[in-house]
């Protein structure tokens, strides 16, 4: 849900430009909660349609409380974006001592044999998108509150790529793996 909050802020400043290019990193400073209501907003882009480009993003509670901050971008190679994300890592002291998750090189391999990944618009059980993402596509396009014709497969026919797109709050779950 929290997610394609964002949708709409990001296909009105790139286009639909960000379905294929765009990147977002973002750093949580408060939980959320499934359901739980906040607010996304975007800092104001150029206003040059298709020019690479990056803004700030960030996401409230309804009290205000920030819940995540970062960047978005649209057209940037990797080597040419520095990401608030990267900016705090770079920021970061080493840590002693034992860390609940471990830090990777970019580029790392999962041990783990890769697996096909299904998206269908069925509800049933074979058609949930990853054991870290609970829920069939049909189940999340019910809740989400931001809809874009194009995450269904009626409206998905009027996307620029004349098919549906998939929610972004689906691709990390599938980019973490199975």
């Amino acid at each position: 849900v929290h997610w394609s909050q964002f949708t709409p802020l990001l296909l009105t400043a790139f286009g639909k430009g960000w379905f294929e290019t765009g990147s977002i990193s973002v750093h949580f400073k408060t939980p959320v909660t499934h359901l739980e209501p906040v607010r996304a907003f975007i800092s104001v882009p150029s206003k040059v349609v298709g020019e690479p480009q990056m803004v700030d993003v960030w996401m409230e509670h309804a009290d205000g409380r920030v819940v995540l901050e970062g960047t978005a971008s649209v057209g940037l190679k990797k080597k040419d974006m520095s990401t608030m994300v990267q900016r705090k890592l770079k920021a970061t002291k080493p840590v002693k001592g034992s860390l609940l998750f471990v830090r990777m090189p970019v580029g790392t391999k999962s041990l783990d044999v890769e697996k096909d990944v299904k998206i269908s618009n069925d509800d049933d059980e074979s058609s949930i998108i990853s054991p870290l993402f609970p829920y069939t596509l049909k189940q999340k396009l019910e809740i989400i509150t931001e809809r874009i014709p194009w995450f269904t497969k009626e409206g998905g026919i009027s996307s620029p790529w004349g098919r549906a797109v998939l929610p972004p709050e689906c691709w990390n779950a599938i980019m973490l793996g199975f």
